[in-house]
């Protein structure tokens, strides 16, 4: 990273680079591909995460859109094939049975497969249920393949660009954050120092008002 970038960004980050510099695009595609799945972080914000990276001339442009676009299908197709199979590790789909987007999908998974998978890539909590919804109404795996990389295209390099986009927003925020980051712990000392003196006084009251 360019030494006038590092200069204004949070320790954090520097660390968190420093970190991913050991996996380069391999540890990207697996951020991406187990967020949402395996790590209880959105792909989005993985992606938008990627794309910060880019603005600060960390990763290269066109690999990372390449490598932002494959991770979604391909943890996509790992979920089709355990849910094909019955894996225990797969999400049973009737835990969402009674919500409307997956009666929606069930509905249209055969006949508009392409819109279907579409949607729910775009929605946060049920982005992971496609692959389930598309084995268990058992629609053929190249079809879905077809769909589902048709989705990624649009939304991988969308979610990188507005990380890439708006970099400077998210430091600031970061920035900001971190300092409330300090102010958090000041209150949290001040909390803590008003509790411990109210139980004294309390405790001070009560010893005097025995006596």
């Amino acid at each position: 990273i360019p030494t006038h970038k590092l200069l204004f960004m949070p320790d954090v980050i520097i660390q968190s680079l420093s970190f991913l510099d050991n996996f380069s695009y391999i540890g990207i595609f697996l951020l991406v591909a187990m967020s949402g799945h395996m790590l209880p972080v959105p792909q989005d914000i993985s992606l938008i995460s990627v794309g910060y990276l880019v603005a600060l001339d960390y990763i290269s442009f066109w690999p990372t859109l390449i490598v932002g676009t494959i991770a979604p299908v391909a943890s996509d197709l790992f979920l089709y094939y355990l849910s094909t199979v019955g894996s225990r590790f797969a999400p049973k789909p009737e835990k969402y049975a009674h919500t409307w987007l997956f009666k929606f999908a069930t509905h249209h998974m055969h006949n508009k497969t392409i819109l279907t998978v579409m949607l729910m890539r775009f929605v946060t909590g049920f982005r992971f249920m496609s692959p389930v919804v598309g084995a268990y109404m058992g629609v053929p795996v190249k079809k879905y393949l077809i769909a589902n990389s048709i989705s990624a295209v649009v939304f991988g390099p969308l979610f990188i660009l507005l990380g890439y986009a708006f970099h400077e927003k998210i430091t600031l925020v970061i920035n900001i954050l971190k300092s409330f980051e300090h102010i958090g712990l000041i209150v949290f000392v001040l909390v803590v120092f008003g509790v411990v003196g109210y139980f004294v006084k309390n405790r001070y009251n009560i010893s005097h008002a025995e006596e």
